[in-house]
């Protein structure tokens, strides 16, 4: 009897190490990702991301004789946002014993946000500087390519770019907060996290909605978006913390 029940716990205890060495290989990947993170926003400051002439002939010239840091800047930022999703995903998994079904609703918002993120970025690093090149070269394509970056708009608030900018915090915001309540029960580095969540969440969330009632005005939304993400740079601190020590905690599955 005794042996037989040592037997049926064997796959249990395979079971556990296996899950222990998947969440050590998963919090290093959030660890490196906050290191990431840091790094692609420090060089977010060293490659420019928009034009900064105020007409589009202008415009094109620059980015024409801008190409090369504009395009390796989007690519800056599409590394940047891949990295923050990571942070964001690795963070949900901490909770993903307890709460599975939030950790896997969070997920799926986080996976439709890098989606929205993709396509504004990849137009940027791909589309953008086609346009330009057509415009300046005066080729049968220039009127559609001056549609296009009409449509893009960057400089306004409801321009085809933004709105895929704030369509993607919006998910992130959701993805937030659907797990800040299981974070706040683990660990001190974690609760700092859900604490970051929920307040970015719900300032980012009354942002967006702020303009329907004349609180604020299209100019005063990119200043509220970025004031509304400090928390969630808050909370990546902290996670990183977390990840830390999960990594190092969890011994690999030869070790017992």
């Amino acid at each position: 009897m005794e042996s037989a029940t040592q037997c049926a716990m064997l796959p249990m205890k395979a079971d556990a190490m296996t899950f222990q060495t998947l969440s050590k290989q998963i919090n290093s990947i959030g660890f490196k990702a906050v290191i990431v993170l840091i790094l692609t926003f420090i060089l977010n400051f060293v490659f420019p991301l928009e034009a900064p002439e105020a007409t589009q002939e202008s415009a094109i010239y620059w980015l024409i004789n801008t190409e090369i840091g504009y395009i390796l800047g989007w690519i800056n930022q599409i590394v940047s946002m891949v990295s923050l999703s990571a942070v964001i995903a690795v963070g949900t998994w901490q909770v993903v014993e307890d709460h599975p079904l939030r950790a896997i609703i969070s997920w799926i918002f986080n996976l439709m946000a890098t989606m929205a993120f993709f396509i504004v970025k990849f137009i940027n690093v791909w589309s953008v500087p086609l346009m330009a090149k057509a415009l300046a070269s005066g080729s049968a394509e220039s009127v559609n390519a001056g549609a296009a970056l009409n449509t893009l708009a960057p400089s306004v608030a409801f321009g085809f770019g933004p709105s895929l900018d704030y369509l993607g915090f919006a998910l992130y915001a959701v993805a937030c907060l659907v797990v800040w309540r299981p974070l706040l029960k683990l660990s001190t580095s974690t609760k700092i996290a859900a604490i970051g969540f929920l307040a970015f969440g719900l300032l980012y969330l009354l942002t967006l909605v702020a303009p329907y009632f004349d609180i604020l005005g299209q100019a005063d939304i990119e200043g509220w978006v970025i004031a509304s993400a400090l928390p969630l740079v808050i909370a990546c601190v902290a996670l990183f913390f977390r990840f830390k020590e999960q990594r190092n905690l969890i011994p690999d599955a030869g070790q017992e």
